[in-house]
C-alpha cells in the first residue's frame, strides 16, 4: 500500500515522523495493517440552534490507522502513474519503506521505551 501525507506528515510509534521536512510529498510503502478500514457512526448536528442539537446520524468509512488527509494508492494505480511519468520523460516516482525505530538504536532495554519520555535515570 502506497501512502503520501499532507504537509503535516504523520507520527507512528514504530516509524517515528514520516512525511515531514525534507520528506514532504514522499510516497511511502506501508504494511497492509494500515489498509484496515472501519465504519463509524457520526452525529449530524444543527448549528443554527443554541445549543446545537443532534438532527440525525450518518455512517462514515475511513482508514483505521491513517489520518483522513493521507493520499492512498493501491499498487496497480501506483504502477500506472509511474509508467505514465516514464512515458512523458519525467523522473518516475518512487516509494520508500520508512525505517523502523528500534530499542537498540535508542540504547534502552526492550519494553522500557515510552513515546515522549526520555530514558530512565541510572
Amino acid at each position: 500500500m502506497k501512502v503520501r501525507f499532507d504537509k503535516h506528515g504523520f507520527y507512528h510509534p514504530s516509524f517515528g515522523r514520516i512525511g515531514r521536512g525534507k520528506n514532504k510529498g514522499q510516497w511511502y510503502t506501508l504494511p497492509n495493517v494500515f489498509a484496515e478500514r472501519e465504519t463509524i457512526t457520526v452525529p449530524v448536528m444543527d448549528p443554527t440552534t443554541r445549543p446545537p442539537r443532534k438532527v440525525s446520524e450518518k455512517k462514515i468509512e475511513r482508514f483505521k490507522y491513517l489520518p483522513h488527509t493521507a493520499e492512498v494508492l493501491e499498487d496497480k494505480a501506483f504502477v500506472a502513474i509511474k509508467e505514465a511519468a516514464e512515458e512523458d520523460g519525467k523522473d518516475p516516482i518512487k516509494a520508500i519503506q520508512p525505517a523502523r525505530a528500534s530499542d537498540a538504536e535508542d540504547h534502552l532495554p526492550a519494553g522500557k521505551k515510552t513515546t515522549g519520555k526520555k530514558s530512565a535515570p541510572k
